[in-house]
C-alpha cells in the first residue's frame, strides 16, 4: 500500500457559503491533523490572508485557491484553481463581478460584512462573458486560471456527469481546453468511484486533487491522499509563477492580545456599561444641554430686542400724542438705544438701520452711520444688512447667522447670530446678537464639570472590576502556561533561523517549516512555497549526499554537529547547489526537528541540463536574485593568491570575457587587471579596509574603449580570516563620457569668459597663396576649391604683396573694372596686416580697429605667414554656449537634430550651477531651451501639415510659463486658436500639431505631464471661445481638481503664434475673476497647507525610526506658497507678468509689497530654488532618479541658516495671505 498524506484542498468559509471564519476553518484542519490545505471560497479571495496566517501558526502548508462558478453545455460546473497569482488583475476583476452578482449574504449581517471585504477597488478592465451574471464558460475559466499562472481542476466531476463512462469520454475534450486535473478524492464519492476516478486520471495523464468540501462544523475536514499523487500535484503548483503562494494584499492585520478572550468574558460587560453611559451622556444629555443653552440665549436676546423696541414704540406714541416732533423723537430714541449695553463685560449692544438698507446707528462702527450698507458683505460673501431687511419684509422678526467683528474689536471676525425686529411706523430695524463662542464657552465649562463626576463614577466601577479581574486572572494564567508551552519552542527556533546570517532551514518531522530570506533567495523559493516541501526535496538522495543523510541519522536530539559536511541542495528551477552544511537536532513542541545551516553555495548545472560555464551563477541563485533586471555583473572569488573565481553571473561574463571559464583552468580575478602590481595593490586595499574599488579600461573593436568599475567587499569567517570576496562590475563608460563632457563644457564656458586673453593661433585658418599673374577666374576657382574667402598674393620674392577677398572679386567684376581673364595684380587693393601667432585676441581686435581691416595674417616665429583670421572668427569665439545651443535648436533642419541639441541642456545647466551661476538664470536658460525647441517643432510641423487654417497661439503653462523650469520639470502647455464662424476642420489640424510638438518635447527630455496638461489632448487644445467658457467654469465652480488645473493655467505665456490671442484670453480671465471675488480666498486656502519639517529638537523627540522620514523636505512643495502668493496677488492686481520674481517686482512697483519684504522673499526664493537645482544636479551626477526631496540635516551650516530664514519668510507669507483673504488673525 502506497504512503498517504492527509490534505484538504477544498474548504469553504463564511466568505462564500461556509459558516465558519477562515481562522476557525484552519483550527479545524489542525485538529483533524491535515498537513496541507487550501481555502476555495466561491468566487472570492477575501478569506485567504486570515487563513494563511492561522495555518502558519498551526504548522500547516498553505496553497492559494478559489472555486470558480462556470457553465458547460448548459450545466453548472465548478472549477478549482490552485497556485495562481492572487494579485492577477483580470482574475480579481472577474471574481469581484461574479461575487457581486450572486447576491449572497444580503439577508444577514455576516453577508454584509463579507460584501465589504472584496478584493479591493473595482477594476475597469473588460470582463469575461457571463461574469456579470455570476457564471462564466468553463473554457474561459480554465484560460483565465492559466493566465493567472495557476492550475485548473474540475471539482467533484461526477456532479457534472454522474455516469463514469460518459465522464471519461468528456474529459479529453476538457483537456484540449487546458484542464489540468480532477478532484478524484472527494468524500461524497464511494471508495470504488474514487478509485475509478484516480485510475481515469492516470490514463489521461491528469493531475489529482483531494478535498472534503468542508462548509460547517458538523462535518470533518481532511482526506487521505496517496503521496505520489500529492507530489505530482505539488510539483505542478510549484512550477507556476513565484509569489503565487502569497495571499492577496489585505488591510493591516490586527493581532489580538493574548488576553483577549479573558477580557471579553470579564471586562467587556463593565466596559459596555461604561460605553452606554458615555453614549447617553455624549449623544443625548450634552446635545440637549447645548440646545437648551442656545435656546436660552436666543430667548434672552429676543426679550432684549423687544425691550429696546419698546423705546421706539414709546417715542412713536409721544409723536402721535403731539408731545415732540418726529425728527426729535427719532433722535432721542437713537441716543437712548445707542447707550444701552448688556453682557458679562458690558460690551454687547444694539444697532438701528432702515429698510433701504441704511445704517442709522451702530455704537462700534460709527463710520457706517448714515451710509448705504446694501453692498456690505461679511467674509463669506453674505450681504448682511440686505438679509436683515429681507427678513423683516417677510416675517417682521427673526434670527440671522453671519460673521461680524468681536464686540469693540474691529480686527477680530467671529460667527454671530442676531435677532432683529422691524419697527413699521418708522421703517426701522432694531437688532442685537450673541457670539457663538460665548455659548461654546459655557458648554465647555459644563462638560468639564460633568467629566469630573463621570471620572469619579468610572473610578468606583474600576475598583470593583479590579477585584473580579484579580480572581479570574489566576485561572487564565494556568491556561496560558499550557498554550505557551506549545508555541514557545516553535517561535524560539523560528527567531533563531530568522536571525542567522547564513542560509538556515527549520525542518520538523521531515517537512520544511521555515527558511530565512538568505536561503530562500539562493534556492529561488518564496516562504510559503518552502512549507510544501519535504527535507528530501531540498536535500535529494543523490551521489554526494550519502554522508549527510548518514550523519542526520546518527545525531541525537539536542546534539549540534559542528563539522561542516559537503552537500548538494536542489533549487526551485531544478539546479543543484554545492554547499557546506552544519546541523543540529532539536525538539519542537514534542516533535523531532532539525536546524540546518548552509554556506559557500555554488550553483552547478542540474542533471540533464546543458553544461554551463564553470562557476556560472544560474537563475535562482543568490547573485541572480540580487542582480534583478539590472545590467550588473556579480561575482564571488577567493580572497587569496590570484583570486580564483567561484561564481559569476552572465552579465559579468559579458562585461569581462576573461571571467568566463577556460578549458584548462578556472578564471581568476587577476586576469582582468592590467598587471600583477595593480592586482596586488587592489588586494592590499581590500585586506586593509574590507572593501576596494578599481576602475578598469578595456579596448573595444570600435576603438572607443570601455570603462568598468569593479567593487569588492571582503567576507571573513567567525575567526576573522578572509574567506572570499563578493563584488559587482558595472559599465561606467557613459558616466566617464558624461564626466569628460561636463569638464569640457565647464572649460569652454570658462574659456569663453576669458577669450580676450587667448592666443590668436587657434583662430587662424591655413593661409592660401596665389601668384600675381594668375587670372581672376583662376583665383576664384582656387578659392572655391579650398573653401576660402581670402587669398594672399605672393610676389616672386616670396613676400605677400596684398590680399584679395571674395567680396573684392565680386565688387570689381560687377563694376566692370576687371574681366575674368585679367591678372589678379590689377585688383589687389587691401594691404596685408600681420600679427604674431602668440598675440592675444584683444591685440588682434585693437589691430583690426586701428588698421580698418577685417583680415589679419598670422605669422610664425620666423615671420612667415602660416594662417589667416577674420573678425567673424573672434565673434564666434565670444558667443556663449547657451546662446549657441538655442541658436542650434532654432535652426535645426529636422526634429531629430533639434532633439539632439536640446538633450545637451542638462549638461550645460549642471556646468553653469557648478561654476556659480544664479539659480534664476539657470531656470530661465532651461525654459529658453524648451521655448526654442517648442517653436522649432511648431515650424517643422507646419511645414509638413501645411499652413494653419486660422490664427493660433501656443501657450506654455506651469513652470515653463513662469520660465522657472528645472531638470525635473515636465511639459505643461496648451494651444489656442480662433477659427472663423462655422469652421470645424481647425480642431483636427491643431490637435495633430499639438501632438507633434508634445511628442517632440518628450523625446527632447521635457517629459509628458502625468496629469495630461498638454496640447496633444483635446481638453487643452481648443478655440478661444471654448477657453473662455472653460476658464469661466473653473472660476465659478472652484472644485479642488479644477483649482489645480487653474493654478497651472494661470501662468500661461505665449511661446509661438499670435500673441494677441493670449492677451485677449488673459483679459477675459481678469474680468471673470473681478466678477467672482470669492474665488481668490479659495485660491489662497490652497497655499496654507505647507508645513516645514521639524527642527533638530523636534526630530530628537520623535521615535528613532521616524526621524529620517520627518527630516525629508520636498523643495517643490516648499516653493508652492511663495510662487502661489505671487500669482495670487498678481491676479488680484490684473498683472500680465508670469515669472515669480517679475510678479513680485511689479507688485512692489504698485506698493503691494514692501521693499524689505521683496528682498526677503527674493532671497528665500533663490535659496529654495538653488537647493532644488543642486539636488537634481546631484541626482543626475549619481544616476539616481530625479526628485525634489532632500534630507535637510545633510546641508552645510550656511545652507541650513538660509533654509531656516526661508521657512520664516514662508510663514510670514502664509500669515499675510490669511489676513488678506481668509479673515485670519
Amino acid at each position: 500500500m502506497s504512503a498517504m498524506i492527509r490534505v484538504d484542498l477544498h474548504c469553504h468559509s463564511l466568505h462564500s457559503d461556509g459558516t465558519l471564519a477562515p481562522e476557525a476553518v484552519a483550527d479545524r484542519l489542525a485538529a483533524d491533523q491535515a498537513v496541507f490545505a487550501a481555502l476555495v471560497d466561491h468566487d472570492s479571495l477575501a478569506g485567504l490572508p486570515a487563513f494563511r496566517r492561522r495555518l502558519a501558526r498551526r504548522g500547516i502548508g498553505f496553497i492559494t485557491g478559489v472555486e470558480i462558478t462556470c457553465d458547460h453545455g448548459g450545466k453548472s460546473a465548478h472549477l478549482l484553481a490552485y497556485g495562481f497569482d492572487p494579485g492577477h488583475e483580470e482574475l480579481r476583476a472577474n471574481l469581484d463581478a461574479m461575487w457581486l452578482s450572486h447576491g449572497e449574504g444580503l439577508e444577514s449581517i455576516a453577508g454584509s460584512l463579507r460584501r465589504k471585504r472584496l478584493h479591493g477597488p473595482r477594476s475597469e478592465m473588460a470582463l469575461l462573458p457571463g461574469a456579470a451574471t455570476g457564471r462564466i464558460d468553463l473554457a474561459d475559466g480554465i484560460a483565465l486560471v492559466h493566465r493567472a499562472g495557476g492550475r485548473a481542476f474540475l471539482a467533484h466531476p461526477l456532479f457534472l456527469e454522474p455516469n463514469a463512462d460518459k465522464l471519461e469520454a468528456l474529459l479529453p475534450a476538457l483537456q484540449e481546453l487546458g484542464l489540468d486535473g480532477i478532484e478524484a478524492l472527494y468524500p461524497a464519492f464511494s471508495p470504488e468511484a474514487r478509485a475509478r476516478l484516480v485510475e481515469m486520471a492516470r490514463r489521461l495523464k491528469l493531475l489529482v486533487c483531494a478535498g472534503s468540501d468542508f462548509h460547517h462544523s458538523g462535518t470533518q475536514t481532511g482526506i487521505e491522499m496517496p503521496l505520489d499523487l500529492w507530489k505530482a500535484f505539488r510539483d505542478a503548483i510549484l512550477a507556476g509563477p513565484k509569489g503565487a503562494f502569497q495571499p492577496p494584499a489585505a488591510a493591516p492585520h490586527f493581532v489580538p492580545p493574548r488576553g483577549l478572550k479573558f477580557a471579553l468574558r470579564i471586562v467587556l460587560p463593565t466596559v459596555a456599561a461604561l460605553f452606554l453611559f458615555g453614549v447617553v451622556l455624549l449623544d443625548i444629555i450634552l446635545p440637549a444641554i447645548e440646545n437648551s443653552l442656545l435656546e436660552q440665549k436666543r430667548e434672552l436676546i429676543r426679550e432684549l430686542v423687544n425691550s429696546a423696541w419698546g423705546i421706539l414704540a414709546e417715542a412713536d406714541q409721544e409723536v402721535q400724542n403731539g408731545v415732540v416732533p418726529l425728527a426729535q423723537a427719532q433722535q432721542l430714541a437713537q441716543k437712548r438705544i445707542e447707550t444701552l449695553r448688556y453682557g458679562h463685560e458690558g460690551k454687547d449692544y444694539f444697532w438701528l438701520q432702515d429698510m433701504q438698507p441704511r445704517m442709522l446707528m451702530h455704537p462700534y462702527r460709527p463710520e457706517l452711520n448714515g451710509q448705504d450698507v446694501g453692498e456690505f458683505r461679511d467674509p463669506r460673501g453674505t450681504r448682511i444688512f440686505v438679509e436683515f431687511a429681507n427678513l423683516v419684509r417677510r416675517q417682521n422678526e427673526g434670527f440671522v447667522d453671519y460673521v461680524w467683528q468681536w464686540k469693540d474689536d474691529p480686527h477680530r471676525l467671529v460667527p454671530k447670530e442676531s435677532y432683529i425686529r422691524g419697527f413699521e411706523p418708522w421703517g426701522w430695524i432694531i437688532g442685537t446678537g450673541m457670539y457663538t463662542e460665548d455659548v461654546k464657552a459655557e458648554i465647555a465649562r459644563f462638560e468639564r464639570h460633568l467629566a469630573r463626576i463621570s471620572a469619579g463614577i468610572a473610578g468606583v466601577i474600576a475598583l470593583l472590576l479590579l477585584y473580579v479581574i484579580r480572581q479570574s486572572l489566576l485561572i487564565e494564567r494556568r491556561r496560558r502556561v499550557a498554550e505557551d508551552g506549545l508555541r514557545e519552542s516553535t517561535e524560539r527556533y523560528r527567531a533563531l533561523v530568522e536571525a542567522a546570517t547564513e542560509g538556515t532551514l527549520l525542518a520538523v518531522e521531515g517537512r520544511c517549516r521555515y527558511a530565512n530570506p538568505t536561503l530562500l533567495g539562493r534556492l529561488g523559493y518564496d516562504g510559503p512555497e518552502i512549507e510544501l516541501l519535504d527535507l528530501a526535496d531540498l536535500l535529494p538522495h543523490l551521489p554526494g549526499n550519502e554522508r549527510i543523510w548518514e550523519a542526520l541519522g546518527e545525531v541525537r536530539p539536542g546534539e549540534e554537529r559542528h563539522e561542516s559536511l559537503e552537500a548538494v541542495l536542489r533549487g526551485r528551477d531544478g539546479s543543484l547547489l554545492d554547499c557546506l552544511l552544519t546541523f543540529s537536532r532539536i525538539s519542537v513542541a514534542g516533535k523531532d526537528g532539525l536546524i540546518l545551516q548552509t554556506r559557500d553555495l555554488i550553483v552547478r548545472p542540474a542533471p540533464g541540463a546543458a553544461a554551463a560555464p564553470a562557476g556560472a551563477v544560474e537563475p535562482g541563485s543568490v547573485l541572480a536574485e540580487a542582480a534583478g533586471h539590472a545590467a550588473l555583473g556579480l561575482f564571488r572569488a577567493r580572497a587569496h593568491r590570484r583570486g580564483a573565481v567561484m561564481a559569476v553571473n552572465s552579465a559579468a561574463r559579458e562585461l569581462l570575457p576573461a571571467l568566463a571559464a577556460a578549458a584548462d583552468h578556472p578564471p581568476e580575478l587577476a586576469d582582468v587587471f592590467p598587471d600583477a602590481a595593480a592586482f596586488d595593490d587592489f588586494m592590499r586595499r581590500l585586506e586593509g579596509a574590507g572593501q576596494a574599488r578599481q576602475r578598469l579600461h578595456l579596448a573595444t573593436p570600435d576603438g572607443e574603449g570601455r570603462t568598468l568599475t569593479l567593487d569588492a567587499k571582503l567576507v571573513r569567517d567567525a575567526a576573522g580570516a578572509a574567506r572570499f570576496m563578493d563584488g559587482c562590475i558595472e559599465d561606467t563608460s557613459a558616466d566617464a563620457r558624461r564626466e569628460a563632457e561636463r569638464e569640457s563644457l565647464i572649460e569652454r564656458l570658462q574659456t569663453s569668459l576669458l577669450y580676450l586673453h587667448e592666443s590668436v593661433e587657434r583662430l587662424g585658418h591655413p593661409a592660401l597663396f596665389c601668384s600675381p599673374d594668375m587670372t581672376l577666374r583662376q583665383v576664384a576657382a582656387l578659392m572655391t576649391a579650398r573653401d576660402s574667402e581670402a587669398v594672399l598674393v605672393r610676389a616672386e620674392s616670396g613676400r605677400p604683396t596684398g590680399l584679395v577677398t571674395d567680396r573684392t572679386l565680386r565688387v570689381r567684376s560687377l563694376a566692370g573694372d576687371a574681366r575674368p581673364d585679367d591678372p589678379i595684380r590689377g585688383v589687389v587693393r587691401e594691404p596685408v596686416v600681420a600679427i604674431p601667432r602668440h598675440a592675444q585676441v584683444y591685440e588682434a581686435l585693437l589691430l583690426m580697429q586701428e588698421k580698418g581691416v577685417e583680415h589679419l595674417a598670422v605669422t610664425d616665429d620666423g615671420g612667415d605667414i602660416v594662417g589667416l583670421i577674420h573678425g567673424r572668427d573672434i565673434l564666434h569665439l565670444h558667443g556663449s554656449e547657451a546662446a549657441m545651443l538655442t541658436e542650434k535648436i532654432a535652426h535645426a533642419a529636422t526634429a531629430e537634430e533639434a532633439i539632439r541639441w536640446a538633450r545637451r541642456a542638462p549638461l550645460l545647466v549642471k556646468a553653469l550651477l557648478e561654476s556659480g551661476a544664479h539659480a534664476r538664470q539657470t531656470t530661465r536658460l532651461i525654459s529658453a531651451i524648451c521655448d526654442a525647441a517648442t517653436t522649432r517643432f511648431i515650424e517643422l510641423a507646419i511645414a509638413e501639415l501645411g499652413p494653419a487654417p486660422c490664427p493660433f497661439v501656443f501657450l506654455a503653462l506651469g513652470s515653463q510659463g513662469r520660465q522657472e523650469m528645472t531638470f525635473f520639470a515636465d511639459q505643461d502647455n496648451a494651444l489656442l486658436y480662433d477659427p472663423p464662424a462655422g469652421e470645424t476642420a481647425a480642431a483636427r489640424y491643431f490637435l495633430e500639431l499639438g501632438g507633434r510638438v508634445c511628442n517632440g518635447l518628450d523625446r527632447a527630455g521635457f517629459f509628458f505631464c502625468p496629469g495630461g496638461v498638454m496640447a496633444k489632448n483635446p481638453k487643452w487644445c481648443a478655440s478661444l471661445a471654448e477657453w473662455e467658457r472653460t476658464t469661466a467654469d473653473w472660476i465659478r465652480t472652484a472644485e479642488p481638481k479644477q483649482l489645480l488645473e487653474f493654478n497651472v493655467f494661470l501662468d500661461f505665456r505665449a511661446v509661438a503664434g499670435e500673441v494677441e490671442l493670449a492677451r485677449r484670453l488673459r483679459l477675459h480671465v481678469h474680468e471673470t475673476l473681478r466678477l467672482h471675488p470669492p474665488f481668490l480666498p479659495f485660491l489662497a486656502s490652497d497655499l496654507m497647507r505647507f508645513r516645514p519639517p521639524p527642527g533638530r529638537l523636534g526630530l530628537w523627540l520623535r521615535p528613532p525610526g521616524r526621524r529620517a522620514r520627518a527630516a525629508r523636505l520636498d523643495l517643490k512643495e516648499a516653493l508652492l506658497p511663495l510662487i502661489g502668493s505671487a500669482r495670487l496677488y498678481a491676479v488680484g492686481e490684473r498683472l500680465d507678468e508670469t515669472h515669480t520674481l517679475d510678479r513680485l517686482d511689479a507688485l512692489a512697483r504698485r506698493n503691494r509689497v514692501a521693499e524689505s519684504d521683496l528682498q526677503k522673499t527674493t532671497i528665500a526664493y533663490d535659496t529654495l530654488l538653488r537647493l532644488r537645482l543642486l539636488h537634481q544636479a546631484e541626482c543626475l551626477q549619481e544616476n539616481r532618479p530625479l526628485d525634489n526631496t532632500i534630507d535637510w540635516r545633510r546641508l552645510d551650516p550656511a545652507q541650513t541658516v538660509l533654509l531656516r530664514e526661508a521657512f520664516v519668510r514662508l510663514a510670514a507669507i502664509q500669515k499675510k495671505i490669511s489676513y488678506d483673504f481668509l479673515g485670519g488673525t
